[in-house]
């Protein structure tokens, strides 16, 4: 009932937009506008409706099926829901004052549905979201098997929002009492754990997947007000990595340079004496790059402390895939596990990796990039830059598009450059005509175009981080007129329109249009379909 008294209380404000005309404009019939009545004294101007410049509501069948009866603002731990997947609905519009233009923009609102689309929780979160953590070494993001459900607005007696931490599959879920991205915390763990701040009892919790507390790390206070504890915090949470069962506490001086170690390999929290290590990198493949104190020098250790690869570079990386960058001096080296030299590129102005490649600067000669294989390509090929993008190596020449991909060379008849490669499907840009907007297109590797557009703002492949091997759609926005995006499918047919960005969740993608908002299938057919306010309409 609530939602259809809103949804009555926002077509009776549609019938307030007017246009001050001589003329009274046609009713929606067809038939002249009623002459208004006659009125005493000084009426003001004639206002009428005008008619034409409002949207036509359609009605929709709502699509809506409960868990729960009642109205649910709490997560309600039981064992089969199933993965959960988010959902979001408007809550409220509002600008802000540095945007010149006036524009509005829209606060979502937050819940959790099954993967059947069936409500869990009302949308009562300012934020529902799978964290996840991004690799320096690899440039490779994971996501770890949590949501994080920020409170939506202030909870009683507190003065600043709170962060819970449930399973994908709602088995449990803890209270409001972490600080999150919201209050700059970052985000450290694996599948293993999520480390987070516990701003009630003052500590570092490491939460393992089943929502046990694997280790806690205190700070000690007290503090004289919210800001300092928070600053502390923050400092604390920066210093803490957890990888591979093994949580890093790398301790600083107050000029904020490394002073030392503490490790703890889980499960069971038990120390880890590394007493000759002053720096200590997150654990790949058992080992992790560690500085030595006193000579400075660099080498590897195992999970036990001990010098798997002794400590005699200038500076080094972590392992990615049975390969880590170590220096001597200028000299740069790739190493294997054991220590022995894989690749000695000799003196380097720069050595850097994108995924599996390294892209190597060599004091004398042309830039090249080293594949995996040892073979190496030249960054420049016909005049044209040759770019590292998702695993490929690419390069345009202006009419033709070449890309390095699984060891074959594909090369495509088109003068766009390359955005983001994902299962096979290209996402391409150029400058529009105007030189000032984009085009965009899709394209497969065989060089078919799916879908381009005249005009673009954006177009994006829609990750799934609950199903990452989902075949990939893809996204294109336009603002022209009101913001809107197109989902695509992998034959580049319009599957449906929707005025929020789509998310993709185990299958199901998030979805608005002018009325409602919800989950669709990747067909385009709703799942859940509430009005704009979060209620059914029935």
């Amino acid at each position: 009932m609530r939602g259809r008294a809103a949804l009555t209380g926002l077509l009776a404000g549609l019938l307030l937009l007017t246009g001050c005309t001589p003329a009274g404009p046609e009713a929606p019939t067809g038939e002249p506008a009623p002459t208004p009545p006659a009125v005493t004294g000084d009426p003001g101007p004639n206002v009428q409706t005008d008619w034409s410049q409002l949207t036509p509501y359609e009605p929709f069948e709502a699509v809506e099926e409960r868990w729960y009866a009642d109205y649910t603002d709490r997560l309600i731990p039981r064992d089969d829901y199933g993965t959960l997947v988010p959902y979001s609905v408007p809550s409220s519009s509002y600008q802000v004052s540095w945007d010149p233009e006036g524009n509005e923009y829209t606060h979502w609102s937050y819940g959790l549905a099954d993967g059947s689309g069936r409500v869990v929780t009302d949308p009562v979160y300012d934020a529902v979201y799978q964290p996840s953590v991004y690799d320096t070494a690899s440039g490779e993001v994971s996501y770890l098997p949590f949501w994080l459900l920020e409170s939506g607005g202030l909870l009683p007696g507190e003065d600043q929002p709170r962060c819970a931490v449930a399973a994908l599959d709602g088995s449990w879920c803890t209270g409001f009492v972490y600080l999150g991205q919201s209050e700059g915390m970052g985000i450290a763990g694996s599948g293993d754990g999520l480390l987070l701040y516990d701003l009630e009892q003052d500590r570092a919790v490491l939460l393992g997947p089943d929502g046990d507390e694997l280790l806690t790390l205190g700070l000690g206070g007290p503090y004289d007000d919210y800001w300092e504890q928070v600053s502390h915090a923050y400092e604390l949470m920066n210093s803490l990595s957890f990888r591979e069962g093994m949580l890093i506490w790398q301790h600083r001086d107050e000029s904020y340079q490394p002073s030392g170690v503490t490790v703890y390999a889980l499960p069971g929290g038990e120390p880890v004496e590394m007493p000759a290590v002053l720096e200590l990198y997150p654990f790949s493949g058992g080992l992790a790059a560690a500085r030595e104190w006193g000579s400075g020098l660099w080498g590897y250790v195992d999970q036990s402390g001990a010098w798997a690869i002794p400590p005699e570079y200038t500076s080094a990386d972590s392992f990615v895939r049975g390969q880590a960058m170590a220096w001597d001096g200028d000299r740069c080296l790739i190493l294997s596990p054991g220590g022995r030299v894989l690749h000695d590129l000799g003196e380097c102005q720069s050595v850097y990796r994108s995924g599996d490649y390294f892209s190597v600067t060599p004091a004398e000669g042309e830039p090249v990039w080293l594949g995996p294989d040892g073979k190496t390509t030249p960054q420049t090929v016909d005049g044209a830059r040759v770019t590292w993008t998702d695993g490929c190596l690419t390069w345009s020449t202006g009419e033709e598009l070449t890309i390095q991909t699984g060891g074959r060379t594909v090369r495509l008849d088109t003068g766009m450059e390359l955005l983001r490669v994902d299962d096979g499907l290209l996402t391409l840009y150029d400058y529009h005509e105007n030189g000032q907007d984009y085009v965009y297109a899709l394209m497969d590797l065989s060089g078919e175009l799916l879908w381009q557009s005249d005009r673009c703002d954006t177009l994006y492949l829609l990750e799934d981080p609950l199903d990452p091997d989902a075949p990939a759609l893809a996204a294109a926005g336009s603002g022209e007129q009101e913001y809107e995006y197109d989902v695509l499918s992998r034959e580049g047919e319009v599957l449906f329109h929707s005025t929020c960005p789509p998310q993709r969740y185990g299958g199901l993608i998030r979805a608005a249009d002018q009325f409602s908002a919800g989950l669709r299938d990747g067909g385009g057919n709703w799942v859940l379909r509430l009005s704009s306010f979060g209620q059914s309409l029935d």
